[in-house]
């Protein structure tokens, strides 16, 4: 099933993205304007948030909040301050996290 399809499954198809070489930069995503991002940029942030929601209830809101004031520009950084660590492991964790919740 494909995005636009009401009954897809949106975390499954995150993962098969993740898997694949159209997973969006995190660096690029994140930098983003809204009317400039692709299909796959926004089924991966929606996993990226999805997780950081999920996973991390008590430091979400302020990640998201260094996003927006830091406009995107350092996603690294942001995940450091926030949730104590890199972009690095948060792809990792995100991808791990898909795998545990969609049985894959």
């Amino acid at each position: 099933k494909d995005l636009e399809d009401p009954k897809a499954d949106w975390l499954a198809l995150g993962l098969k993205l993740i898997n694949s070489k159209d997973k969006p930069d995190i660096h690029l995503l994140a930098g983003r304007k809204l009317n400039d991002l692709t299909k796959y940029d926004v089924l991966y942030s929606y996993c990226i948030a999805a997780y950081i929601c999920e996973g991390h209830p008590d430091k979400c809101a302020d990640f998201f909040r260094r996003v927006a004031d830091k406009d995107g520009t350092d996603i690294g950084m942001v995940a450091l301050e926030s949730l104590g660590f890199d972009h690095v492991a948060l792809e990792r964790r995100v991808k791990r996290w898909l795998e545990e919740t969609t049985g894959n």
